[in-house]
């Protein structure tokens, strides 16, 4: 119960961060923390933090990439263990990052610029449904890690959520844009199966109502 009234307490702070959004790139990504973050994705960053913290627990000494970082927020708490690199295309969110103690650098999903088998950890944090290609995607990601060693560490919307399909209707509906910009949406199946065309071990679970799922991949396949 009070998750869900949690829910409908936030639905005048979303709607007023979606209305805002709609104006500029420039703008979204200006006031990508302050409201983004904190106003409307506030309680759902708090779970996705739970999960990278269980996943680095016993972890440290590590190479770690958040890729399609945004500020990293969430990733950049890992600094004081581990090294943390982010790759973005925006130079605004990257400027954030590099505040918090992170390495940064602009790039893409299909263009990393670092060396090969460099990364222990990939992360990727609401970013894998803006892929554009996801084959192409994925052979960088593997160019990237370590061959028998490297985690690939993925959350993402869940797609086979009703909860998650009827907030993205929302979102449009409000912003009057064609679409949320999830160029890459996955289902839990679809993205299991091409996690294990990549990578060797998988495993999955869901988070924040069942809207979100997050999954843990090793050992990329060449």
């Amino acid at each position: 119960m009070l998750h869900f009234v949690e829910f409908v307490l936030l639905i005048p702070k979303i709607s007023f961060f979606l209305i805002l959004m709609t104006n500029s790139e420039q703008c979204f990504d200006r006031f990508y923390d302050s409201l983004a973050r904190k106003i409307f994705l506030g309680w759902v960053d708090i779970r996705k933090q739970a999960v990278i913290t269980k996943f680095f627990k016993n972890r440290s000494g590590l190479r770690v990439l958040d890729l399609g970082s945004g500020t990293a927020n969430i990733s950049s708490r890992l600094v004081a263990s581990n090294k943390v690199y982010a790759v973005d295309q925006s130079e605004l969110l990257l400027n954030q990052a590099s505040r918090r103690g992170v390495i940064t650098a602009l790039g893409s999903f299909e263009n990393i610029p670092h060396p090969d088998s460099y990364f222990d950890v990939v992360l990727m944090i609401d970013s894998i449904e803006h892929v554009p290609s996801r084959e192409k995607a994925f052979k960088e990601i593997k160019r990237v890690l370590k061959k028998d060693s490297g985690i690939l560490l993925v959350i993402t919307p869940c797609y086979n959520s009703l909860l998650w399909n009827l907030s993205e209707w929302f979102a449009v509906w409000i912003t009057k844009r064609v679409s949320s910009g999830h160029i890459s949406p996955f289902t839990t199946e679809s993205l299991d199966y091409f996690l294990k065309s990549n990578f060797h071990i998988v495993n999955t679970n869901k988070l924040n109502f069942k809207m979100w799922f997050w999954s843990v991949a090793s050992g990329p396949k060449l």
